[in-house]
C-alpha cells in the first residue's frame, strides 16, 4: 500500500513539473529548439542497464531505489518532451514527434509496472521489470529459480511488452 501511495505521489509531482515547465516556457520569448531537440536525442540514448555495484548485495531495498532512479530517468525524458511541445517555435513535426514519443514512454511504464505486479502476485517477494530498446531485463528477489519460473517469466514478460530477447535474473 505504500509503494502505491508512493506512485501517486510521484506521479502527482511529475505532473505538476510537466504543468510547471510548460507554463515556465510558454511565458519565455527565448528560443532553445535547437539544443531542446538535441537534450532529448541525447537522453533517448541513454539506456537503463544496472550495474553490478546497483545490484550490491549489502543495499537493504535495491529494487525501489532502481526503480526510483528509472523513474527519475523517465521523468527527466518527460520533461525534455514537454519542453520540446511547450515551445511555440517548434515545428508541428517535432512536437508530434516528441508527443508520440511521450505517450509510448508512458505506456512503457505503465506496462512494466502491471507486470511487476503481475510476477509478485506469482509469490515473488519483489519484481524489476527494466526495458531498453530491443531487451528486456526482469529481475525477482527469490532464494532460486527453476527453469520452469524462468519460461513463466518470459512468457509474461513477452506477453505483456511484445519484446522477444529477455533476460531473467534473480536476487536473494
Amino acid at each position: 500500500m505504500a509503494m502505491k501511495r508512493q506512485t501517486i505521489w510521484l506521479f502527482t509531482m511529475l505532473s505538476l513539473a510537466v504543468v510547471l515547465s510548460v507554463y515556465y516556457l510558454t511565458g519565455e520569448q527565448a528560443s532553445f529548439k535547437q539544443s531542446a531537440l538535441q537534450e532529448v536525442e541525447e537522453l533517448e540514448n541513454i539506456q537503463e542497464e544496472p550495474t553490478e555495484e546497483v545490484f550490491s548485495p549489502t543495499e537493504n531495498d535495491m529494487f525501489q531505489s532502481i526503480r526510483l532512479q528509472r523513474q527519475d530517468t523517465r521523468g527527466r525524458l518527460h520533461d525534455e518532451f514537454v519542453s520540446v511541445i511547450g515551445e511555440p517555435e517548434t515545428d508541428s513535426e517535432a512536437q508530434v514527434e516528441a508527443l508520440d514519443k511521450m505517450e509510448a514512454l508512458q505506456e512503457l511504464s505503465q506496462k512494466e509496472l502491471t507486470l511487476e505486479t503481475l510476477l509478485i502476485s506469482k509469490g515473488y517477494e519483489d519484481a524489476l521489470v527494466m526495458t531498453n530498446d530491443s531487451q528486456v531485463n526482469v529481475y525477482v528477489k527469490t532464494d532460486m529459480l527453476s527453469k520452469e519460473q524462468v519460461a513463466e517469466i518470459n512468457q509474461l514478460t513477452f506477453d505483456h511488452l511484445g519484446i522477444s530477447s529477455i533476460r531473467v535474473g534473480y536476487h536473494q
